[in-house]
């Protein structure tokens, strides 16, 4: 007919990979479209990805801050075929085993033609000294990969600061 109707295809991918389609209609009466010539391009491709996506804090870095609190550089690569444009999340918490973390910054993307990426984060409150970062990549089939930075990070950049007050002797 002329009119469009959704079809159902059951397939049950064995691996990953890219799969191509080319549906072959059939009339009620038995006319069929003919059979696809080897060159002919599938209709429709299909790519079957279980694999969560690659992704690894390289650097934390704390440094002297803005007018709100020290910044904190994060780096990081992040690496799949099939990444979302913008696939990277940056999480905080103060409980490593969280599930539930803070944003330091949501829908972050690679340097261009590379799998490496870097945010400054400036710490917005004064009172959040040591806290974990994670670091997550999503790709377009919602596969999420993570990766937690192995150290607590700490925000302490004040110098130090001792004095003798007074010495005393002994026998020795």
């Amino acid at each position: 007919g002329d009119e469009d109707k959704p079809l159902s295809l059951p397939y049950k991918a064995k691996e990953e990979g890219t799969y191509g389609f080319y549906i072959i209609p059939e009339s009620g009466a038995g006319n069929r479209a003919p059979d696809p010539k080897r060159d002919d391009q599938p209709m429709l491709y299909v790519v079957v990805d279980t694999t969560p996506p690659y992704i690894k804090i390289t650097g934390v870095q704390v440094k002297k801050g803005g007018t709100r609190g020290p910044l904190v550089e994060i780096t990081w690569e992040a690496a799949d075929p099939n990444l979302m444009p913008q696939p990277v999340s940056l999480e905080w918490s103060t409980d490593k085993e969280a599930t539930k973390w803070n944003e330091i910054k949501y829908r972050l993307g690679n340097i261009p033609n590379s799998t490496m990426g870097r945010f400054t984060w400036e710490v917005p409150d004064e009172k959040l000294w040591k806290f974990w970062v994670r670091a997550r990549a999503v790709d377009k089939a919602s596969n999420t990969g993570e990766h937690i930075w192995p150290q607590e990070v700490i925000v302490d950049l004040e110098q130090p600061a001792a004095g003798i007050i007074r010495a005393k002797g002994g026998n020795s």
